[in-house]
């Protein structure tokens, strides 16, 4: 409105405006701008947005209800990929449990006419081999049964010899016999009386893996039987990340029975759906029926439960089919939710995914909240920043012996500024933790960081100069400002790199890694953005590795880090960071170079995803398309090899550490050639005025700011004719602190 009025016919530069009262009006306002801008600016904004509010209301809603529907359908994948490769990994071990010479020899001594004494041997040599595995993997049980159906139990003698009395452990038996393969069981309360809780019970809800057992000759001596507790699953199901959503994700059998239950017992025994005693439990006794009414608000249906009806989820799993709806139903609590479905028919299992109607569409309520409300909010507004801005003018600030000069960027945890230090007038970058962050786990954090930084020399590292306290209590730590660009506005700019510039940055990223890994350190955020080329003392494309924020050295350190959050960024993670049963080392790090050797090259993350459970999914279920396929040309074997290997799912496949890597690089460097320092500069001064790298915008040195929703945003940079616009989906948000560059350096980056 307000550049509509200042362009109209008239009112042109250097001529007087026409007479009436639109450009008269045009005239003041012009002249208010430019007088009292810092005040009028606010107002001007809120009318704005409550015109172009008003406008797109419709849009935003049909909006998102897309972005909704692929939230559940994203989120759900994410749930079936991770219980798909548990599901995987179980089967793979019971095959294997059923060629252990232990486990065959148990088989063919409950046979009918072997010797007592040969039976007691070979059931002893059964439990002292099954015994500690089963143990270990947290199995209620493993079973030996015969064709007969006779049983052996690796922890339980009371079960040697008694007759298979399962119907779901028998058909599963029987499938695992006739098709040679594992076969699972469906999620139900078990006939076999187990050990539990001191005491020998039967109804102990499981899920059964049953593999078959045979001779060496291949004939088959009967089946190894895995007894797995049902809260596994439930495990599973929380284990998996929601990507910063809402939402979550629960398991119904073939009967719409809830086949996860401890994290519901104590919601469902507060709303009267289960008896109020301590063995009470919703799993597998509670179907997903619709109660008609709210039961949170303490309302109760006119029916009894038998006579409900299913929910929408549980309907459409009973008939074997996906689904999804958006236009809202009653769950089993009887609150209004939207919910996405799919029926996993070979684990007999349905996953279904819902989000309360309140939570999806709030966006919606608030927009129309805040349309409401803004025009007098942003005026008082204008008000205290007009305030505000008098007096952060007259203020100067120091930490240390470092002048604050100004704010590059603020996150969730810090803030960081341009600084100088008094007495050397060193331009300096510095983060301060704010006083309302001083929480335990956040100093441990902030102060590790530092300290883990400052102890590495490498010059491929940044460097950490200062530590300590501001005036106002407030801590604080001061590192190199760098001039450069990140790697991921590298290519952003000017696409994928040449193989011997990728190779020549993967070489010093590997040294700086290397040194870290030496140590005990694991950086766990490697990414294109995390990593900087500069020109340092006349030599270009000099890698610098940024953002130690979420390094670890091993149990003491994972306490800091232990937020029952994913720490890193999705695109870049290892596999074995999606799965807790695997711990991290070093072989982390190598995948994440891997990954940016791979988006080098191609100018795409290996596992691209518009949402963070897609790209876990994507991962999860593996198929990397190989570089040369992606880019749809040629990549040097020797480079291609390396990558694939880094980002190999299985980490013993990869190679050990930074150092490691570094030694295949060099003889990767052997066959691709080097990246010399000729090339470097002619391809900077072909893009930069002074001939160095220019920096991607104004901000300040790399630092991790652990939080996923506070976003830095410095201007964007001119994009390329035809960009390969990479995709980033950061779980840590990161600022690149980097000197002003020349204006000329736009066009050129």
């Amino acid at each position: 409105m307000l550049l509509g009025l200042m362009t109209q016919p008239g009112i042109e530069p250097g001529r007087t405006p026409r007479s009436g009262v639109w450009p008269a009006a045009a005239t003041w306002i012009a002249k208010v701008v430019a007088t009292r801008g810092v005040f009028l600016w606010p107002i001007v904004a809120a009318l704005g947005l409550w015109l172009v509010g008003s406008l797109v209301y419709g849009s935003v809603e049909r909006e998102v209800e897309r972005l909704v529907e692929r939230h559940l359908r994203s989120l759900l994948d994410a749930k079936s990929g991770a219980v798909d490769f548990w599901y995987d990994r179980r089967l793979q071990a019971v095959s294997a449990l059923g060629t252990s010479e232990a486990v065959q020899a148990a088989a063919a001594a409950l046979g009918p006419e072997v010797d007592e004494a040969v039976r007691v041997a070979a059931l002893r040599e059964l439990r002292e081999t099954l015994g500690p595995y089963v143990q270990a993997q947290g199995l209620q049980d493993a079973l030996i049964v015969t064709p007969q159906l006779r049983v052996a139990s690796a922890v339980d003698d009371r079960l040697n010899g008694a007759l298979l009395e399962d119907d779901e452990a028998v058909a599963a038996v029987r499938r695992a016999l006739e098709s040679g393969a594992p076969a699972p069981s469906a999620p139900h309360r078990t006939q076999l009386a187990f050990a539990d809780g001191g005491r020998r019970r039967t109804g102990l809800p499981v899920i059964l893996l049953a593999a078959p057992v045979t001779d060496d000759d291949g004939a088959p001596l009967g089946a190894v039987l895995t007894v797995h507790k049902l809260r596994v699953l439930d495990s599973l199901l929380q284990r998996t990340r929601n990507g910063g959503g809402p939402g979550r994700t629960y398991a119904l059998d073939a009967r719409a029975t809830l086949a996860t239950g401890d994290r519901f017992d104590e919601p469902m025994r507060a709303l009267g759906l289960i008896a109020d005693e301590p063995e009470a439990s919703a799993a597998l006794t509670l179907e997903a029926r619709d109660p008609g009414v709210d039961l949170t608000l303490g309302r109760r249906p006119a029916q009894r439960r038998a006579e409900l009806p299913l929910t929408r989820a549980a309907a459409g799993l009973v008939e074997g089919k996906d689904g999804v709806d958006l236009a809202g139903y009653r769950d089993l609590r009887g609150v209004k939710v939207v919910g996405a479905w799919t029926w996993l028919a070979d684990k007999r299992i349905g996953l279904v995914t819902e989000v309360d109607v309140a939570d999806a569409y709030a966006p919606v309520a608030i927009l129309r909240d805040v349309l409401t409300g803004l025009l007098a909010l942003l005026g008082l507004s204008a008000v205290l920043i007009f305030a505000f801005t008098l007096l952060v003018r007259r203020t100067v600030r120091r930490a240390g012996q470092y002048t604050i000069l100004e704010q590059l960027g603020q996150g969730a945890m810090g803030t960081v500024y341009r600084a100088r230090h008094a007495l050397l007038r060193r331009p300096t970058a510095v983060k301060v933790l704010e006083l309302r962050h001083l929480s335990r786990d956040g100093l441990q954090r902030f102060e590790r960081e530092a300290q883990t930084t400052s102890r590495l020399c490498h010059p491929n590292t940044i460097t950490v100069y200062d530590y300590g306290r501001t005036a106002d209590g407030g801590f604080y730590y001061a590192m190199e400002l760098l001039e450069g660009v990140t790697l991921e506005d590298l290519v952003a700019r000017n696409g994928p790199l040449p193989p011997a510039r990728v190779v020549h940055v993967l070489l010093q990223v590997s040294g700086a890694l290397a040194e870290a890994h030496l140590a005990g350190l694991i950086h766990r955020d490697v990414k294109p953005a995390n990593i900087m080329l500069t020109n340092r003392g006349g030599t270009f494309d000099f890698v610098k590795v940024l953002d130690f924020g979420l390094v670890t050295r091993g149990a003491d350190d994972a306490k800091v880090t232990k937020t029952n959050q994913l720490m890193g960024t999705p695109l870049y993670m290892a596999p074995e960071a999606l799965d807790s049963f695997e711990r991290l080392d070093a072989r982390a790090d190598v995948h994440a170079v891997g990954a940016v050797g791979y988006f080098l090259v191609t100018g795409r993350p290996p596992y691209p995803g518009e949402t963070v459970p897609e790209v876990i999914g994507r991962i999860l279920r593996g198929a990397l398309e190989r570089p040369s396929a992606r880019l749809g040309r040629s990549v040097p074997p020797a480079l291609e090899e390396l990558l694939v290997r880094c980002l190999s799912r299985r980490a013993a496949d990869r190679p050990a550490d930074g150092q490691a890597l570094l030694i295949e690089l060099e003889r990767v460097r052997a066959e691709v050639g080097a990246w010399t320092q000729a090339e470097a500069r002619a391809w900077w001064a072909e893009r930069s005025p002074d001939g160095g790298p220019p920096p991607a915008s104004p901000s300040a040195p790399t630092v991790v700011l652990p939080r996923t929703d506070a976003v830095l945003a410095p201007p964007p940079p001119a994009q390329p004719a035809d960009p390969p616009a990479p995709p980033s989906d950061s779980r840590t948000v990161t600022a690149t602190s980097v000197l002003p560059r020349p204006a000329a350096a736009d066009e050129a980056g």
